[in-house]
């Protein structure tokens, strides 16, 4: 008999040699428990940068209260509203050093106030 385990994503996490590359897939905004997401670009060169748009279903990770890091990749266009709707984060909350651009939406300026420490947005981007 085949019985089905369900699983529940509660943390992604980089990991030593583990190099994603290209887009980030829209279906992780289906991930609803999860409660961190942080994969860091590689410093040294192209070779494991994301790439494209921040997906809007990312404002989806309503779970989400701590450690969103997707600095340092190739992410570009502007910062989803929706990404407003994280308003459990509390801390560490990194966009910096991408290739977005824009203003930085009201909605998620207004978690700024929520986040303690680690909020890094503009830096490196052309933001503003």
């Amino acid at each position: 008999r085949y019985t089905r385990t369900k699983i529940s994503l509660t943390h992604f996490a980089q990991h030593l040699n583990l190099l994603l590359q290209g887009t980030i897939p829209t279906e992780v905004g289906n991930l609803v428990k999860m409660s961190s997401f942080f994969y860091f670009g590689n410093d040294n060169d192209d070779t494991g940068k994301m790439t494209g748009t921040i997906p809007t279903q990312l404002g989806r990770l309503t779970s989400m209260v701590n450690r969103l890091y997707l600095n340092g990749h190739l992410l570009s266009s502007s910062i989803p509203t929706q990404l407003g709707q994280l308003d459990r984060m509390s801390y560490h909350f990194n966009l910096y050093s991408n290739k977005l651009c824009s203003d930085v939406p009201t909605e998620v300026q207004a978690l700024s106030s929520g986040v303690t420490s680690n909020w890094h947005v503009t830096t490196g981007n052309s933001i503003g």
